[in-house]
């Protein structure tokens, strides 16, 4: 028993407008045909750096990916992705929970590892006290409406 999952190369925009950076990564992964099915991931000629895999909440459950007990390593050191950098994460108890596997040394990922999570804080807290109900392109099912539309509505209801 398992679960299918999906690879599909994705680019986002980072920025240091959290709104638009949200945004962007929203509209972003929901404009992925058929959310991923049938990429042909094996057959593309580059392959991604980083694998950014988030698998869900698990709150409740008493599966997890990531475990509260040890069972040892459940992965053959022999066994290594192409990825230089990989992040798993999952909710679980109400918690957001990632690990990350590096390839590029310890000082490198410990220091991956705080700004990554200083960052998800940082958007969390952001997040709380800036609620909108705006919509964005991905929201809005007539194609012929722009973003620059979308932003006249938004302004207007906000």
């Amino acid at each position: 028993v398992g679960w299918f999952t999906n690879i599909y190369a994705v680019s986002l925009e980072c920025s240091e407008d959290n709104d638009k950076s949200i945004i962007n990564a929203k509209d972003t992964i929901r404009s992925v045909p058929n959310m991923g099915m049938g990429y042909g991931y094996v057959e593309r000629e580059t392959m991604p750096d980083i694998c950014f895999n988030y698998l869900g909440d698990f709150s409740g459950s008493k599966t997890s990916y990531l475990g509260a007990y040890s069972s040892g390593r459940n992965i053959s050191f022999d066994n290594r992705f192409d990825d230089k950098l990989s992040l798993n994460g999952q909710v679980s108890d109400g918690l957001l929970k990632f690990t990350i596997v590096c390839h590029n040394g310890q000082k490198f990922a410990d220091k991956l590892k705080a700004e990554f999570e200083k960052s998800v804080v940082d958007l969390a807290a952001y997040c709380a006290v800036n609620i909108t109900n705006g919509k964005t392109i991905s929201d809005i099912k007539n194609k012929k409406i722009k973003n620059k539309d979308i932003d006249i509505l938004n302004s207007l209801f906000n």
